[in-house]
Formats: structure tokens, sequence, C-alpha cells
């Protein structure tokens, strides 16, 4: 019976390894990479550890005529080295640095559309992590 829950376990692995879709949770310092709300984040020592735990998001949405453009604000809680909070947005604050660690918000997406409601855990955060 162990040996058939082995065998199982071990298929299930294989499949789940070989798909595209699957996010990955490491990333290299220096590359754009996208992430997503509340998933735990990691440079492949370890050394950096994070999550992107809220998204406001007051951009001026597509069909709407807006006075301000607005802007999508990001906190990153940092959980290693030290813990910190950042806050990157759109309109003043595009990089900060906890440390060594320098982050660069490149793009928040999808962008708002009057007509599409967007769930939060569909926002997805393009960033650069330089050391």
């Amino acid at each position: 019976m162990n040996k058939k829950i082995s065998i199982l376990f071990v298929l299930i692995f294989a499949i789940y390894s070989c798909a595209d879709d699957e996010p990955s949770y490491f990333f290299d310092f220096g590359e754009e990479k996208q992430f997503r709300v509340d998933e735990f984040y990691s440079d492949r020592s370890e050394s950096l550890v994070f999550e992107i735990a809220d998204i406001s998001d007051s951009r001026c949405p597509t069909g709407v005529v807006c006075i301000w453009e607005g802007e999508a604000r990001v906190e990153i809680v940092l959980s290693s080295p030290e813990i910190d909070t950042l806050e990157l947005s759109t309109h003043d604050q595009i990089t900060a640095t906890s440390g060594d660690y320098t982050f660069e918000l490149i793009d928040v997406s999808p962008y708002p559309d009057i007509d599409n409601p967007i769930d939060f855990e569909d926002y997805r955060v393009k960033m650069k992590i330089t050391k």
C-alpha cells in the first residue's frame, strides 16, 4: 500500500513539475520578473525572501475620462534578511531600497477597465530586484 502511495506521489510530482504555467517562486537579481500577490519569493540562495502583500489601484480605468491619471501602489513585505516593509508606486516611487536590495517597479497589470473588474489575486507586479 505504501509503495502505491509513493509511486502515485512521484507521478503527481512529475506531472506538475513539467507544467509550463507553473509559477516559479525564485527570481534572479537584475532580471525583470512578474510576481503574484500573496506568494513568497526568494533568490536562489534564499538570502532575500519577500511577498507582494497588497496592491491598491486608483489608476484611471480604460473607458473613463479622469482629472488625474491615478496610481497603483504596491506593498512589499520582506521576511529575510531582515523584516521590513517597502512601498512602490507607479506615480512617485518606482524604486525602494532595504539594506543591500533595491526593488524597481516596472509595471502593475492588468490595467483597470471600467467594464472588467479585477480580482485581487489576478494582479501581477513586474519588478527588477538588484543587489
